[in-house]
C-alpha cells in the first residue's frame, strides 16, 4: 500500500460503517492473514480490492472478497 501506507505504520480501523468505493480495508485472506487493501469496485456484498503500490504485482490485486472477510475500514492511520 506504499506510499499512502508504510509497514511500521498504525492504523486503526472500524466496522460500524460499510466500506464504500476508495475506502482502505483490512481484509482476512486466509492465505495470506490480515491484509490491507483499497476497494475498487462493490456488488452487493463482494468487495473487489488492490493495492496502491502499482509497481508491486500483488496476487491480491484486483481479487474479490465477501464483506465477513473485511474486518473494517481504516478511520485512522498513525505514521511512527
Amino acid at each position: 500500500m506504499a506510499p499512502e501506507y508504510l509497514d511500521k505504520d498504525i492504523v486503526i480501523v472500524s466496522n460500524i460503517f460499510p466500506p464504500t468505493i476508495n475506502d482502505v480495508v483490512v481484509v482476512r485472506s486466509f492465505d495470506h492473514g490480515n491484509i490491507l487493501k483499497r476497494v475498487v469496485s462493490k456488488d452487493q456484498n463482494v468487495f473487489k480490492v488492490q493495492g496502491d503500490n502499482s509497481s508491486y504485482n500483488s496476487t491480491i490485486n484486483n481479487v474479490s472478497f465477501k464483506r465477513k472477510d473485511i474486518l473494517g475500514k481504516v478511520i485512522l492511520k498513525i505514521r511512527i
